[in-house]
C-alpha cells in the first residue's frame, strides 16, 4: 500500500493595485473606504491603495506612463479620453466585462471613451445636469411672472431684474469655472472676465 500523497497547497499572490483620483474630501473619501473594504474582502489576495492628485491631475498621469510609474486604475475627465487612448494608455473595458453591464450606461456618457476601433476604454463613474434657479420672489419684485425660456430673454431678464431691484439679475456658479479661462485666454481674451475696473490686467509687478 503506498503512502498518501502529502496534501498540496496552493500560494495565492498578493496584489496590489493603485487607485488615483483628484478628489480628497472628506465624504468622497470615506465613500472609498468603505468600498475599498468591501471590494478587498471580496477579494482577499487584492490590495487597494487610493492616491490623490490634486495639481494638474490629468498632465500627471500622461507622465507617469511615460516614467512607468502610472496607476492601475485612474479618473479620467472624458474630455481627455480621447488623448490618453490614443496614446496607447488606456487598456479597453469591453475586453474585460460584458456587453451587459456596458449596457447599462447611457451612449451618450460612453461615446467619449469609445476608441478609433470601436472598443469602450473607460466607464463614467458619475454624471451631472446643470440646471438654472430662479429666484421667485425676486422674480415678483421685478414684475417677471414665468422664467426665461431663452438665452435672450434670460439676458433681457437679467438688466430688468438690475435695474427694478438694484441686485444682480444673475450669478454664474464658479465650481470648476476657472478651467474654462485657459481656453478664454487661448481664444484672445484680453483681461479678467469679472474684474472691475475694465482695465484690470492679469498679473500685477
Amino acid at each position: 500500500m503506498r503512502p498518501a500523497a502529502p496534501p498540496t497547497t496552493t500560494v495565492v499572490e498578493k496584489v496590489y493595485i493603485r487607485f488615483a483620483g483628484w478628489s480628497a474630501g472628506e465624504t468622497e473619501m470615506k465613500n472609498y473606504e468603505k468600498i475599498i473594504k468591501m471590494f478587498e474582502e471580496k477579494y482577499p489576495n487584492i490590495a487597494v491603495k487610493y492616491e490623490v492628485i490634486t495639481q494638474m491631475f490629468h498632465e500627471n498621469i500622461l507622465a507617469s506612463f511615460g516614467a512607468g510609474v502610472a496607476p492601475d486604475v485612474f479618473y479620467l475627465d472624458s474630455a481627455w479620453a480621447p488623448i490618453f487612448a490614443e496614446k496607447g494608455a488606456l487598456y479597453p473595458i469591453s475586453d474585460i466585462v460584458s456587453q451587459d453591464f456596458i449596457n447599462q450606461f447611457y451612449d451618450f456618457l460612453l461615446e467619449p471613451f469609445r476608441g478609433p476601433d470601436g472598443k469602450i476604454y473607460g466607464l463614467p463613474k458619475d454624471w451631472s445636469m446643470l440646471m438654472l434657479f430662479y429666484n421667485k420672489k425676486l422674480f415678483e419684485q421685478a414684475g417677471l411672472t414665468k422664467p426665461p425660456d431663452t438665452w435672450e430673454e434670460l439676458e433681457e431678464y437679467a438688466k430688468i431684474i438690475a435695474d427694478k431691484t438694484g441686485k444682480p439679475g444673475l450669478a454664474i456658479y464658479l465650481g470648476g469655472f476657472n478651467r474654462y479661462m485657459p481656453v478664454a485666454l487661448s481664444y484672445g481674451a484680453p483681461k479678467p472676465w469679472f474684474d472691475d475696473p475694465g482695465d484690470a490686467s492679469w498679473f500685477d509687478d
